[in-house]
Formats: C-alpha cells, structure tokens, sequence
C-alpha cells in the first residue's frame, strides 16, 4: 500500500536567487551617479606645444660635485658651497639654457647638496640632474 501514497514535496526550487544582483546593480548605480559629473567636467589647460622648425641647442651640462670634504667642483675649480652662488651666476649667465648635472660623493653632507640646489635655483637653473659614479652627464 505504500506505493499508493502520494510522495512528499522536496523538488529543488528553480528560481534564482536575485537580491545579489540588485545589490550590485544598485553599486554601480551609485558608483556611476558620483563618476559622471566628474568625468562631464573638463578642466581647461593651456599646454604649449613644441614647434617642429625650431630646435634648442643642445649645450653641454655644468659639472658639479659635491665632495665629502664639504667643497664642490664647478668645472675644475673647487671651492666651498658658500660662494658656489656667484660661480653659478657667471656659469648661467654665458648659456641660460644650460643645465646642471650633479654629482654626490656617497659621504658628502646633505647640507652642503642643498646649499648647492639653493644656490642654483636662485640663480636661474631650472634644468637640474643627478648623475652617479659610472653614468654620463646628461641634464637637458
């Protein structure tokens, strides 16, 4: 008599589950509302271009080493950090284009390499480069 007895109901549901999905539509929703004004806005920006029949000069960088003995060497002259300013406005007076390549000794004092970068921003320098032991001097 068993077999004349109805089974019980425990079919698995065939729905799908859609709170995650509105959870994520509702992210991107908010996501989308705070993104789009930002990306309509543009900010206006007056970049100068570069003009194809004029070229710079391409001019040999200024050497200075700061020492760790607390002295730099403009060129081949050594003198102290102090009076590197008036050295550094003949130097920039001559070529204003011209740009410095700085070398540090591992030992020399931050002090005196700031005093140097102080020194030839007051000058003028704008175009200012780093150089180790085994590269080339290269501040364009």
């Amino acid at each position: 008599m068993r077999f004349l007895r109805p089974a019980p109901r425990s079919t698995a549901m065939a729905d799908i589950n859609v709170t995650p999905l509105i959870d994520v539509m509702l992210c991107l929703l908010v996501v989308f509302l705070i993104a789009a004004p930002a990306l309509a806005s543009r900010i206006p920006l007056d970049v100068p271009g570069r003009s194809p029949d004029t070229q710079d000069e391409l001019v040999e960088p200024l050497k200075i080493r700061v020492l760790a003995s607390g002295q730099i060497t403009i060129g081949q002259q050594v003198m102290a950090a102090t009076d590197a300013e008036p050295a550094l406005l003949v130097q920039w007076r001559e070529a204003p284009k011209r740009g410095l390549a700085l070398a540090v000794e591992p030992d020399a004092s931050f002090d005196t390499l700031a005093q140097v970068l102080g020194s030839a921003r007051n000058v003028g320098f704008r175009k200012i480069g780093f150089v180790g032991a085994n590269d080339q001097a290269t501040a364009r």
